[in-house]
């Protein structure tokens, strides 16, 4: 008996073989996602054989595994098990028995000598940090955690909170910081970029809710793409503002910021994306190039005029990075605003 298995680690599934006995049929069934931490060896949880029928015990059984980004090997491996290519895109296995087939399977690991996003290297839970900031919406920013685990069960959230009767928001790996009431936005925002320890952080309001269409994965593809970029957008819903930033320097009494809804031009490199100046309440950012910059604190957003306190502070501008350039997509990360 031969059997070969094509590892493709674009979807990367733990699986189990079904062999029926007597046809020589085999089936893969999907056991569920793993994830593979970027060039560090992982165990393949899962690869196993089944025999359905009456095992022919003299059987001579082979397998060989393959893939194409990284090498296979065999863990602990001993003289008498008969292994080729051991640390190859190419392992083959021989035994006589299905006990010794399922242990050596058991022991196989893979380490990826490619680093692509796109091939499912990419570990999403130590790159990104999802942070939010809160006020009086406990209802709400509840329900964008239900929706975050729900697609990211193991991801870090961060909740910046002013609200004046603080409540404990419930959850594993969510980290609530309590302020001062009222203290604003842009000083939540400041709180809760100061705690992220990750290289990127996803920043959602509190009245999102992720959806399937939500894509953590495409943002990071495009930053780690586009080196020059610290900021890119999304949608939420339909709904994906933008605007370009023009500046008159004016004269001694001083110039005039001019704020124009669009883009400036598409990036020939990505579908649907294109550099701006401002963008929708919903993006990723490096963290070190926000933290250079971060957000005036004296800047403070009147959204909900029913809750938030008066202020005679300016409206603020979408807050930007000058040094570079921002993407916005029309079509990647969609989640909704919850009515």
């Amino acid at each position: 008996m031969v059997f070969d298995r094509v590892i493709d680690f674009a979807e990367l599934c733990c699986c189990r073989f079904v062999l029926n006995g007597g046809s020589g049929r085999k089936e893969k069934r999907r056991e569920g996602r793993c994830t593979c931490t970027p060039q560090i060896e992982s165990m393949l949880v899962g690869q196993s054989v089944t025999f359905y029928g009456a095992f022919p015990f003299a059987a001579h059984i082979e397998v060989t595994l393959s893939v194409s980004s990284g090498v296979l090997a065999v863990e602990d491996l001993q003289e008498k098990d008969k292994v080729k290519g051991q640390g190859e895109k190419v392992l083959s296995i021989s035994v006589s028995s299905l006990q010794s087939l399922n242990d050596l399977l058991g022991r196989v690991s893979y380490r990826s000598t490619v680093y692509s996003i796109k091939s499912g290297d990419l570990d999403v839970n130590s790159q990104v940090t999802v942070t939010t900031k809160t006020f009086l919406r406990y209802p709400e920013v509840n329900y964008l955690i239900k929706s975050i685990r729900k697609f990211y069960k193991d991801i870090k959230i961060i909740i910046a909170d002013d609200s004046l009767e603080p409540q404990k928001v419930n959850g594993t790996n969510i980290e609530q910081y309590f302020m001062p009431p009222a203290q604003g936005w842009f000083s939540g925002r400041n709180l809760a970029v100061s705690q992220v320890t990750t290289k990127y952080f996803l920043w959602v309001d509190d009245d999102f809710y992720f959806t399937s269409n939500t894509s953590i994965e495409r943002f990071v593809e495009v930053m780690e793409s586009m080196p020059e970029l610290d900021v890119v957008a999304g949608s939420v819903g339909m709904y994906a503002n933008s605007f370009t930033l023009i500046y008159d320097e004016g004269d001694e009494e001083g110039g005039c910021l001019t704020r124009v809804k669009g883009n400036y031009q598409p990036i020939p490199s990505i579908p649907n994306c294109f550099f701006t100046s401002g963008v929708i309440n919903f993006f990723l950012a490096r963290t070190d190039a926000v933290r250079k910059v971060g957000f005036d604190p004296l800047l403070k957003r009147v959204g909900h005029s029913g809750i938030a306190r008066p202020t005679n502070q300016p409206r603020p501008s979408r807050s930007t990075n000058p040094r570079k350039a921002q993407a916005q997509s029309a079509d990647w990360l969609k989640p909704h605003r919850k009515r």
